[in-house]
Parts: C-alpha cells; sequence; structure tokens
C-alpha cells in the first residue's frame, strides 16, 4: 500500500474525530511524527532539528495507520485532561479515559489495544493521586527559602510516594 492511500486513510479518521493533523511523509523538525517506506517496510519516525528520538518499523501498513492515529489521539486527550485537570488526582485517569474514548468512536480494537497497553503501564507505574499536592508542597517550601533536597523531603513525608514493591 502507497504512503499516500495511508494519508488519505487518516485524513478521513482526523476529520471525523475533529483533528487537523496531518499523516507528514517529510520531517518538520520539530518532532512531529512522519512516516516513510523502503521496500515493503513502514516506518514510523519521531525527528527533532535532526536527532531521531524514535524509529517503528512494520510490514504492517494497518500498524502505522494506528501508530498515527493512537500519536494524535493521546495528544488529544492529553490537551482535554489539560483542560479539565482534576487537581486532587493523577493526570493520567482523565487523560487515560479519555483516549479510549476518542479510539472507541474510530474503531473498537483499537480503543482495546490501547486499553491493554495503558494497563501495562499502570502495572510498572500505577496511578499517583498525591502527586500534584506533593509538588505543591515542594514548591511553597522553596519559595518560603527552604534547601531543595530538605523540602522535597518535607513533602514526601506528608505525600508520601507510592510503593511499587521495590
Amino acid at each position: 500500500m502507497q504512503l499516500r492511500t495511508l494519508q488519505k486513510k487518516f485524513k478521513q479518521i482526523a476529520r471525523q474525530i475533529g483533528s487537523a493533523d496531518a499523516m507528514r511523509l517529510t520531517p518538520d523538525g520539530f518532532g512531529t511524527p512522519y512516516a516513510e517506506k523502503r521496500d515493503d517496510l513502514y516506518f514510523f519516525v519521531v525527528e527533532e532539528r535532526g536527532v531521531e528520538f524514535e524509529r517503528r518499523q512494520t510490514t504492517d501498513p494497518a500498524e502505522l495507520l494506528y501508530w498515527f492515529v493512537e500519536s494524535t489521539t493521546a495528544q488529544m486527550a492529553q490537551n482535554w485532561e489539560l483542560k479539565n485537570r482534576v487537581h486532587s488526582q493523577d493526570s493520567r485517569r482523565l487523560w487515560f479515559q479519555k483516549h479510549i474514548e476518542i479510539l472507541q468512536f474510530i474503531k473498537k480494537e483499537w480503543a482495546e489495544r490501547q486499553t491493554r497497553e495503558q494497563q501495562e503501564i499502570l502495572a510498572e507505574h500505577p496511578f499517583d493521586d498525591a502527586i500534584g499536592q506533593r509538588v505543591d508542597l515542594y514548591v511553597l517550601l522553596k519559595e518560603k527559602g527552604w534547601d531543595e533536597k530538605e523540602a522535597w523531603k518535607h513533602a514526601l513525608s506528608k505525600f508520601p510516594e507510592l510503593d511499587h514493591g521495590e
């Protein structure tokens, strides 16, 4: 399948979800993902100012399309969460939920896949609802002249991090 065909499919999906994103075929220098194709391999590439940060490859054009849709919908969900932030909880709670909701609108299988991917992330990095309070206290103490290490130590004593069994 040609990249131009995938671009058209992506554009249709983007329109469905109210996004103006496009599947780029060349780097823009600002970290926007773009696609490459060599022979039977498709590449999802993230490059910023000439430095490559990510390169995934697949022989499946549907997989490449998923990667682009997932990237766009993740950004949409993050932007939505930022506007609807609940300070007393881990920002990923709303972000992850919204991401699944957007993907569900596009394709049920993609939403199910993202749910599994989020569960893997949370297994290693569980929600931490005290993070906002911990950081706020740390910043307040720093503003009051506390030493950086002491301020963080005190913030941790008031709002401990979760024990991940480490």
